[in-house]
């Protein structure tokens, strides 16, 4: 009986193993031999005829086996990956529109209106239901994504070391799990960049969200194509981290929860200055500044190029997470002065200026400059574009 069920296992594991060869996962081939998968074949048939397995079993095996298999083949980065970013895009799309009309809506009013059948829904609170689906949406994604890849990155070597991102770089191995991850996340901010200007409710810090997300997506592409997939994660799983709980702030603020807000905008702030203003900036950009040129020949252009681009759109984000932190703590200083209540939107204030800007820059000139030996590396000429 165990036999049978590892041959069977062997099939179809070895069928999966064909199709993500062809789907440029190189290092799966040798897994699909042809030799092994007739052999495979002709000893389940025989099989078969004496011994009768419970179809349960099976399919439960078959199915921990090859989720484990698909989850830890390795890969190789490859330009036709990104047609899986195009297919997720349009997938969030249909998610997103179902969702929204069959469950997000419908549980926005039903928090609104304490459980309620309302009488009628006025002008004020179809904004509200608007904007808490809205809310809720990108809660369970981040909330799953987060869960993702903390499964899939926590228990490697580099998780918690900066010194290991650029270690044997190009040569890193790429599992499969993190490939899916990668695209999803690709996919998930081109449809946030088509979104934010068809679909989403169009707040102050528009041009602000919509550069991030285009910034977002090409480091995306790059670091992906470029191998520097381990630092590109670290980036994603910090950055989703806060978001979860700012978003959970605003699905219990709308809904008129003010304790649920006040908890969930004090784990944002908290979580916002520790991971995208101390650990990014001291850490990560640090990493992509010093321990980089480890790894790169800077007389060569392309390496030169790379890392003046990866730095130059690390650094624009840092600039964005400054701007937005403004806006954190003027909602923390009017929470205190409405007695713990959350302010209406944590991200919406007023238009960002050419002087707010000059002032960002200083501030992260005076960041820098605390520890001279990141200021030395990076390229300076970033600061040209805000003018």
């Amino acid at each position: 009986m165990k036999e049978t069920k590892k041959q069977a296992l062997n099939i179809f594991c070895a069928s999966v193993a064909t199709f993500l060869s062809r789907s440029h996962f190189p290092s799966v081939v040798s897994l699909a031999s042809s030799s092994a998968y007739i052999s495979a074949v002709r000893t389940l048939k025989a099989s078969t005829l004496e011994i009768s397995l419970p179809s349960e079993t099976v399919a439960h095996a078959i199915h921990q086996s090859t989720m484990d298999f698909i989850w830890n083949a390795n890969a190789t980065p490859n330009a036709s990956h990104f047609s899986f970013a195009i297919y997720f895009a349009f997938a969030c799309f249909v998610a997103r529109f179902f969702l929204d009309r069959f469950v997000f809506r419908r549980l926005a009013i039903r928090m609104l209106t304490r459980g309620r059948a309302p009488s009628r829904i006025t002008k004020e609170m179809q904004v509200k239901i608007g904007k808490c689906s809205e809310s809720m949406w990108k809660l369970v994604y981040y909330a799953t994504v987060e869960a993702c890849i903390l499964k899939i990155t926590y228990h490697e070597p580099w998780f918690s070391n900066t010194k290991l991102y650029f270690k044997d770089w190009p040569n890193h191995e790429l599992k499969s799990s993190l490939v899916i991850y990668y695209m999803s996340q690709c996919g998930f901010y081109i449809y946030s960049i088509a979104a934010i200007l068809t679909w989403e409710t169009r707040r102050k810090d528009f041009s602000v969200m919509f550069t991030h997300h285009i910034i977002t997506v090409l480091l995306i592409g790059c670091s992906y194509l470029t191998s520097f997939f381990r630092i590109g994660s670290i980036i994603l799983a910090l950055h989703d981290a806060s978001d979860v709980f700012m978003e959970a702030a605003k699905v219990f603020k709308y809904s008129g929860r003010e304790f649920g807000a006040s908890v969930c905008f004090g784990l944002f702030a908290i979580s916002w200055l520790i991971l995208r203003l101390i650990f990014f900036p001291f850490w990560v950009i640090k990493s992509t500044s010093i321990d980089l040129q480890d790894c790169l020949d800077l007389s060569e252009p392309f390496h030169m190029l790379l890392y003046y681009t990866f730095n130059t759109l690390l650094i624009m984000l840092l600039i964005f997470h400054i701007y937005w932190w403004k806006l954190i703590c003027a909602m923390i200083n009017r929470q205190l002065k409405n007695r713990g209540k959350v302010g209406e939107d944590i991200r919406s204030g007023k238009k960002i200026s050419s002087i707010q800007i000059e002032n960002i820059i200083s501030i992260l000139f005076i960041i820098l400059f605390r520890n001279r030996s990141i200021l030395r590396h990076l390229p300076l000429n970033v600061f040209t574009l805000f003018h």
